[in-house]
């Protein structure tokens, strides 16, 4: 199954086991890390993490919403849909271990019926625990029966994960909010030009719905309002920007929709402590 997306972590790799099934592939790796874990993550596949030792608190952005949390036996699991946009930083000790597992999108809607569309950030699950110690266990000594055994543990992981993100259909609208496919046209239309500014009332046109509807709807769906998810996305390009081209403050304010750099710097500096530039030489 193809994995090819944005994953970039810090750190250094120590070990990395490798599990593949017909539904998907788990890795356990074990990384080695001198101070924060950077990590951006981007794939076209549903993705499951356990963070099981070493790894203590999370500091994200998720498709520009923050997310700060500690990492705890009741909080070590995270359920990244596909082509969710992920980017931070973890606390993590000198010596660190998780496992990732992706599971291919044709198995799902297969065997469970189920589109995910909402990440799922620092969540504790006894049953996925459980399963992913026991496949790591069984895959030492892997043959013939370990296979069957890999495939009945991704099946029961997938229809797991459909039940811990929900019942509701792909279309339906979970407790009043706006429905996936709405909402995902709605960042699509943000995303495609971060330059301009947006009104309301264009979005709610985008997402079929009146403004007033829409406000609600968004912000029971995002936990924010329209504003604040857009300035949440611009700064999430602007760190992009920051760190993988040499524009100026000048060229990334404009293209990330900011109205001079100075307005940039100072909505930078309130979302993530520091200025663009120090940001830019520490990364």
């Amino acid at each position: 199954m193809s994995t090819a997306g944005i994953r970039e972590i810090g750190g250094n790799v120590l070990a990395v086991r490798k599990i593949e099934t017909s539904s998907g592939t788990v890795e356990f790796i074990r990384r080695a890390a001198t101070g924060p874990l950077s990590w951006k993550f981007q794939q076209p596949v549903l993705t499951l993490l356990w963070w099981y030792s070493g790894v203590k608190a999370l500091d994200l952005e998720v498709d520009g919403r923050s997310v700060r949390s500690d990492i705890s036996p009741s909080a070590n699991f995270a359920l990244i849909p596909p082509m969710t946009r992920v980017a931070g930083e973890f606390a993590v000790s000198e010596i660190n271990d998780y496992a990732v597992a992706f599971f291919d999108p044709t198995q799902i809607l297969k065997r469970a019926r189920y589109e995910f569309e909402r990440p799922l950030i620092a969540f504790g699950n006894q049953n996925l625990q459980r399963g992913l110690e026991s496949l790591s266990r069984e895959s030492e000594n892997a043959d013939g029966i370990f296979q069957l055994y890999s495939e009945g543990w991704a099946i029961q992981a997938i229809v797991q994960l459909a039940r811990i993100a929900g019942t509701q259909q792909p279309d339906e609208a979970p407790r009043g909010g706006l429905a996936p496919t709405s909402l995902r046209r709605v960042r699509e239309f943000i995303l495609e030009d971060m330059s301009r500014t947006f009104r309301v009332e264009e979005l709610a046109k985008v997402a079929g719905l009146s403004r007033r509807h829409f406000m609600r709807a968004f912000k029971e769906s995002i936990g924010q309002t329209p504003h604040r998810y857009i300035q949440g996305l611009r700064i999430a390009k602007a760190r992009d920007l920051l760190v993988s081209t040499t524009l100026t403050a000048t060229d990334i304010a404009l293209s990330c929709g900011f109205c001079h750099a100075q307005h940039f710097s100072t909505n930078f500096r309130e979302a993530t402590g520091v200025s663009p530039m120090r940001y830019r030489r520490r990364s």
